[in-house]
């Protein structure tokens, strides 16, 4: 970030199609300038993921002036412009009436004041807009509070948050994407607030939590669960304070789901959600022994019952649900560094399920009890990743399809059933993970026959 007095530094480098839009604007006699996140990014040194467009050209005649429109939110001011290969969202200066639905306000008036338009803005680094000859406009500290890496709502933060409760949650994700600070009264605002999330559906939601999870360190993530768990995910806030006085763990259940979703430093989201719901069943199924150890047989099972509630009430896509709760329900998978164990495990969960599950015992396990004994599993774990990274490089034989043959290869060649050619199939292809039997066509067609042979003489006696 520059700061304030470096001009030069101010200049943003507005792509030529969204210049264009401003342009035609401008001819019209219009004011246009580039606005909110793509500002804030192009300031940050971050490439924009999109650019939005503020003017106070009114929304029917910016629908005029270009030839390929789309009227999205006419009652709000907002009009899709088509170029030859993006989308650009223009929206007409405005204010807001009441939120009495908690998301949209009830009316809005168009205006030609700039600062009215961007008052409604949620934070101030977000309330940044731009063009060519005006420069950066900021009425409300935006650039000193980039500088100084703090998310601070626009004016009154009471007002902010009850216009929209979704940007309590918006503000730990910029905090977490940016690794900004929530100002002081932007943070009370948020807290005296989160109960009010329950009002907000669960695809909202969802989005953000998403962005907490991929992008939080610990200290923020540890932070966002202690306060809002209970209302988001109850189940999660249940394991807070539950101990785990044994040899493996230094942490109670809540910290080490912490640290486990934070020590996985990759972007899979599945692998994310896993993490934070692996143990959530441990404060339905703790034992104690006689020498005071604390256990918790069977908690994968409990986990994976708590998950199926979990992600359907924040209505996930089903294919990511059966994902996460398989990762969940084999999360103590006994892995072991050689090729015909790793092909074994390729074969039960296949390829992207393989690596996900090395994923997520990698990060379970560094947030165990950091002993010698400990570190000895992760560096067994992460000898288990590269021998599947050889398995696949080098196109080895672990799925049915990658077999010399197939079901009408044993049908013309040998004499069987058609119901049970899939089990010999399945035979076949063990006998080739176990290196029993070459992949190659003969082989395995001697094999099949030799099998029938051997099931009929069995049956026979």
């Amino acid at each position: 970030m520059c700061d304030n007095d470096e001009s030069d530094c101010m200049k943003i480098k507005i792509p030529s199609y969204v210049n264009k839009i401003i342009d035609a604007l401008n001819l019209h006699g219009f004011r246009a300038f580039v606005v909110g996140g793509c500002v804030r990014d192009s300031l940050l040194g971050i490439k924009p993921y999109d650019w939005d467009v503020t003017t106070n050209c009114p929304p029917e005649k910016t629908a005029e002036i270009f030839k390929r429109t789309k009227l999205t939110g006419a009652k709000h001011g907002t009009v899709l412009v088509f170029t030859n290969k993006y989308t650009v969202e223009v929206t007409s200066f405005r204010i807001d009436g009441d939120y009495s639905n908690g998301r949209h306000p009830d009316s809005v008036i168009f205006t030609d004041d700039l600062r009215q338009d961007l008052t409604r803005r949620d934070f101030t680094i977000n309330a940044l807009a731009y063009n060519d000859d005006d420069g950066i406009i900021d009425y409300f500290g935006g650039i000193n509070d980039l500088n100084n890496r703090k998310i601070k709502c626009v004016n009154d933060a009471d007002k902010r948050f009850t216009e929209d409760y979704l940007r309590i949650l918006r503000a730990f994700r910029f905090a977490a994407k940016l690794n900004f600070e929530i100002e002081e009264n932007t943070l009370k605002a948020a807290l005296k607030y989160k109960s009010c999330l329950n009002e907000i559906s669960a695809e909202r939601i969802q989005k953000e939590l998403d962005g907490i999870l991929l992008h939080s360190n610990y200290e923020q993530l540890h932070f966002f669960l202690s306060e809002f768990s209970e209302i988001l995910i109850p189940q999660l806030w249940k394991c807070k304070g539950i101990t785990q006085k044994n040899e493996h763990h230094c942490y109670d259940v809540f910290e080490h789901i912490v640290h486990s979703v934070v020590n996985y430093t990759g972007d899979d989201l599945t692998v994310k959600l896993a993490l934070l719901l692996h143990d959530t069943g441990k404060y339905n199924c703790k034992t104690i022994t006689e020498d005071g150890i604390e256990q918790f047989k069977g908690h994968p099972d409990f986990s994976f019952d708590i998950s199926v509630d979990v992600l359907a009430n924040l209505n996930y896509p089903k294919v990511l649900r059966r994902n996460v709760q398989q990762l969940i329900l084999f999360h103590h998978y006994i892995v072991r560094p050689n090729e015909i164990e790793m092909k074994k495990m390729l074969n039960k969960f296949g390829t992207l399920q393989t690596k996900r599950l090395l994923e997520v015992k990698t990060a379970d396990i560094k947030s165990l009890d950091p002993k010698d004994e400990h570190m000895l599993w992760v560096r067994e774990v992460e000898q288990c990743k590269k021998i599947v990274n050889k398995i696949i490089q080098q196109k080895q034989v672990f799925e049915l399809k990658d077999l010399a043959i197939n079901g009408a290869d044993i049908k013309d060649n040998c004499i069987i059933a058609s119901r049970k050619i899939g089990k010999l199939l399945k035979l076949l292809l063990d006998k080739v993970i176990n290196n029993k039997c070459e992949n190659e066509k003969e082989a395995l067609l001697e094999l099949a026959k030799k099998e029938i042979a051997k099931k009929r003489q069995r049956q026979m006696k």
